[in-house]
């Protein structure tokens, strides 16, 4: 994959997942990669997805964005190691071995598990990417 560009990652807000979220009258509240990939090459037919090539989700760069299936989406996301397939309930998604230290209380009151590795990773990578933009 060669992209000449930097990622160009969305400032505003985001969901729990990263991805920026913007509101476009009369249809709510969007994913912005979605909008921008609008913008460029018109409506996104139903079931079509946009994919990050560069696998950061608040990046809004054109270069950065494809669009396809979600089986494609899946594909590339087990070519890049972001999912493992199937879990077992002792691997997260991305096959960590979860360790006592990973259960924690949600915000409903409900014990969760939650990989602290891969939250450690996530932190990571927005923080290089706001580096980046800076």
């Amino acid at each position: 994959m060669n992209l000449t560009q930097p990622c160009k990652p969305w400032q505003g807000a985001t969901n729990k997942q990263g991805y920026g979220r913007v509101y476009v009258p009369g249809q709510g509240t969007q994913l912005v990669h979605r909008v921008a990939w609008a913008e460029e090459h018109g409506p996104i037919p139903a079931g079509v997805v946009i994919r990050h090539r560069c696998d950061n989700p608040p990046c809004t760069q054109l270069e950065h964005l494809t669009d396809g299936t979600q089986a494609d989406n899946v594909q590339d996301a087990v070519e890049r190691a972001r999912m493992t397939g199937p879990r077992t309930g002792e691997q997260c998604g991305r096959g960590h071995t979860y360790t006592a230290q990973d259960w924690q209380t949600s915000r409903r009151g409900s014990r969760v598990r939650d990989c602290k590795k891969c939250r450690a990773t996530t932190r990571k990578l927005r923080r290089a990417a706001k580096v980046e933009a800076a």
